[in-house]
């Protein structure tokens, strides 16, 4: 901004306007928030915006794939987990038992 401004005195609104662009257009993770939504007609605007914009389709997909990898492998954690008995709702061994702490 500074460089774009060199040798005015002032900084204006339309200074900055015309140094930053519309980035919403480049994020992608609208389109892949809602692929994994299920939310079909805002997945096509978001991913026809981020191409019509300049960016690549692999771009969108491979964060797609990484989400779902991410999630594919919480589900396997889980399972490991709730296959030794473990519970969400159970409380710790030690709950409801309290120490008095020593008089100083």
């Amino acid at each position: 901004l500074v460089l774009y401004a060199h040798g005015q005195t002032e900084i204006g609104l339309d200074d900055v306007k015309a140094t930053s662009g519309d980035v919403s257009g480049l994020s992608f993770d609208d389109a892949v928030d809602a692929l994994l939504e299920g939310k079909v007609g805002d997945f096509d605007i978001a991913f026809t915006r981020h191409c019509q914009s300049g960016g690549q389709a692999f771009l969108v997909l491979s964060s797609a794939m990484r989400q779902l990898q991410a999630i594919q492998a919480l589900q396997r954690r889980a399972r490991r987990f709730f296959s030794r008995g473990a519970s969400w709702w159970r409380k710790p061994s030690n709950a409801g038992t309290a120490r008095r702490l020593p008089a100083p």
